[in-house]
C-alpha cells in the first residue's frame, strides 16, 4: 500500500534545491549573454553539484567542468523550456538539473567520436598554419 502524497518525507537537501531555485525567480529581467540571471545561477548550481559525483579532479578541471556544465545548462535549458512550452517560472528547477547531468551529456557525446572531434581540430589547426 503506497503513502498518500501530504505524507511524503522529502529529503533535506532536495528540499533546499527546489527552495533556492524557487528563490531565483524572483528577478528573471536580469540577462547575462541574453540567458535569464535565474536559470544561469541554477545551471551553476547544478554543475558544481556535478562535481561531487566525479571524484578527485584538479582545480583547472574542475574550474572547467563547471564552466562549460554551466554554459551547457545556461544555453539548453531555455531551448527545452521553449520546446516543451513550460512557463518561464521553472526553467531553473530544471536548468539545475541540466547542469547537474550536462557533464555526463559531455562525456557521452564526445566519448562516442573522440577521434573525429580530434580530427576535426587538427584540421583546424591545419588549416590555420596555412598546410593542405
Amino acid at each position: 500500500m503506497s503513502a498518500p502524497i501530504a505524507d511524503l518525507q522529502i529529503p533535506a537537501a532536495i528540499a533546499s534545491v527546489i527552495a533556492s531555485a524557487g528563490a531565483l525567480t524572483v528577478d528573471a529581467s536580469v540577462y547575462w549573454l541574453g540567458v535569464p540571471m535565474p536559470v544561469v545561477l541554477a545551471g551553476f548550481a547544478g554543475s558544481a553539484c556535478a562535481l561531487s559525483f566525479l571524484g578527485s579532479l584538479t582545480r583547472l578541471r574542475a574550474l572547467s567542468i563547471v564552466a562549460c556544465c554551466t554554459l551547457i545548462a545556461a544555453y539548453l535549458q531555455p531551448l527545452i523550456g521553449y520546446l516543451a512550452g513550460w512557463p518561464m517560472g521553472v526553467w531553473p528547477g530544471a536548468a539545475f538539473f541540466v547542469g547537474l547531468i550536462a557533464h555526463a551529456l559531455g562525456t557521452a557525446i564526445f566519448g562516442a567520436a573522440p577521434g573525429a572531434v580530434r580530427d576535426a581540430f587538427g584540421a583546424l589547426i591545419d588549416r590555420i598554419r596555412g598546410r593542405p
